[in-house]
């Protein structure tokens, strides 16, 4: 079979994951059966009781087990011949066919447009669409600096070079997100989402633990579960859930809520943005003054349509 060459599919998991292959291999041939790009599945180890026979859509790459989350991304990386990645985890499975097309347009634009980080589906929930529309293209839009989750592990398309880079320290995924979305404001790299969805996908582990609703996924799929992982009840799964957003919905909508009104304002009425910036002060809100005017010099840096990265790197050991 002949493979798209622009990107290819990297699946990040782990042997304590490997009950979640056959959902996740089972989930693409369903859903995208004409699967143009070559998939390729991470593991620290693979277990001696799976046949490889059983996935047949996916190259298996091994790391070694003794390395971090991000350490066994760049191992994957540099055993994958392709200078773009569309991401996974191990535990996304697909709740809609892929519109081919669409996703092909997104690669498109991807190079063109020199993207280092594109964005396929807006999530971690909560999530608002950017503001910032790129100057050469209607479909993609940029994400603005100092926003939760910038750095992220939901489904994007790399350069395999810019996810090694962010990689090459040792964190966990969640550390990933939390402590690369901060550092990533000081680096050149060029973040953006694609104005629509391009995957519509569920994550059906959370903290561990299946979700209730995986039963009846996996039926309608006619694939079976594998023994070994505990299940959440209604009850437990609504506590993890709710604490795990609550905090973050709060704060990802207020900054975004001030940075789209401040696009607005820049755009249509200055007086209004300066009114903005005075309440904000006088609220004693420090970060979002902060938030807003990182933002408007990236407003600033965005129509001047500078939006290529600049060669430098920042070291991320300091």
């Amino acid at each position: 079979m002949k493979y798209d060459s622009r990107a290819a599919i990297l699946i990040s998991s782990c042997i304590s994951y490997s009950d979640t292959w056959p959902l996740i291999h089972r989930s693409f041939q369903y859903y995208w059966p004409f699967l143009p790009f070559k998939v390729f599945l991470g593991t620290d180890t693979f277990p001696s009781h799976i046949d490889k026979s059983e996935f047949p859509l996916f190259d298996f790459i091994l790391a070694d087990p003794s390395l971090s989350w991000t350490e066994c991304i760049c191992c994957y990386i540099s055993q994958i011949p392709f200078d773009n990645l569309i991401f996974f985890l191990d535990d996304f499975f697909l709740l809609a066919h892929v519109n081919d097309s669409q996703l092909s347009l997104a690669i498109d634009d991807f190079l063109a447009l020199n993207i280092d980080v594109l964005r396929l589906c807006r999530l971690p929930c909560p999530s608002l669409p950017s503001p910032l529309e790129h100057p050469r293209s209607p479909r993609i839009r940029l994400t603005p600096r100092f926003l939760p989750y910038r750095v992220n592990t939901q489904v994007s398309l790399w350069k395999s070079s810019t996810l090694a880079y962010l990689a090459s320290i040792p964190l966990s995924p969640w550390a990933f997100e939390a402590k690369l979305s901060q550092a990533a404001n000081l680096m050149p790299f060029l973040f953006a989402e694609y104005s629509s969805p391009v995957f519509s996908y569920d994550h059906f582990v959370e903290k561990s633990k299946w979700k209730p609703s995986v039963i009846e996924y996996a039926e309608f799929l006619g694939t079976y579960i594998p023994r070994g992982r505990n299940y959440h009840t209604p009850d437990s799964l609504n506590k993890t859930v709710s604490g795990a957003l609550v905090p973050m919905s709060f704060v990802f909508y207020f900054n975004s809520s001030v940075n789209s009104l401040a696009y607005f304002a820049l755009t249509r009425n200055p007086a209004l943005c300066r009114f903005i910036l005075i309440l904000v002060a006088f609220l004693r809100l420090p970060s979002s003054v902060l938030s807003i005017s990182r933002f408007l010099l990236q407003r600033r840096y965005v129509l001047s349509e500078q939006v290529k990265p600049s060669t430098s790197y920042v070291d991320l050991s300091s």
